[in-house]
């Protein structure tokens, strides 16, 4: 079986694993590289992880089996020179990752062990993740709200491993889904009557 790119491989990885999301693609991971971030690619099987941090464009015949991938996660590095200092620490950040059945403890746990030690193997002031994890449901202070138990097993498992929350976030915290398989009246029809009417002025507007 010959070899496979290393950019087809990775994204055919992520889209076979939970919640894929483009943040962890490939190609976002060379946008980051143009503004001084290093992305590392990280795939876990059932029995090792593999670390790449400057992927070659073809990679062994072992790894084009993405079927045999559990777990996956693009980390981007930057480093930082502080002031005064020879030493060169760096900052790592996992976008909307790692990926992975976050209901697989054993998985979780080689999974966060790694990410773990791959901080320390850095010299990393911080590693931040953004996994989409889904805490609850509904409007937050509704009668609509509802928490999810299995995102509330996995932010305790977290704080108990010593996690901090971030009171920087980086990305949205909540995130909305429209059905668009909807018709276009459909659509105007749930909306307020003045947005609505601005929709239709700026389609009459061209």
């Amino acid at each position: 079986m010959p070899g496979m790119e290393f950019s087809s491989f990775w994204n055919a990885c992520i889209v076979r694993l939970p919640h894929p999301h483009f943040l962890q693609t490939w190609e976002w991971g060379q946008v980051k590289a143009r503004y001084g971030w290093q992305p590392m690619y990280l795939v876990w099987d059932e029995e090792q992880c593999a670390v790449f941090s400057h992927p070659s464009s073809l990679i062994l015949e072992p790894l084009t089996d993405t079927k045999k991938i559990k777990a996956a996660a693009m980390v981007l590095k930057k480093t930082v020179i502080a002031g005064g200092m020879a030493a060169r620490l760096c900052i790592l950040y996992c976008p909307k990752g790692p990926n992975l059945d976050w209901d697989d403890l054993p998985l979780r746990k080689r999974v966060l062990d790694d990410l773990e030690r791959l901080a320390r193997q850095q010299g990393a002031i911080f590693l931040k993740l953004d996994p989409d994890v889904v805490l609850g449901t509904g409007v937050p202070g509704t009668e609509t709200e509802r928490t999810s138990p299995e995102g509330e097993a996995v932010r305790a498992d977290l704080l108990r491993r010593g996690w901090q929350f971030s009171e920087e976030q980086i990305q949205f915290k909540n995130t909305v889904l429209l059905d668009v398989s909807l018709s276009e009246e459909e659509m105007l029809a749930r909306m307020k009557q003045k947005t609505r009417y601005n929709a239709r002025l700026a389609m009459k507007k061209g």
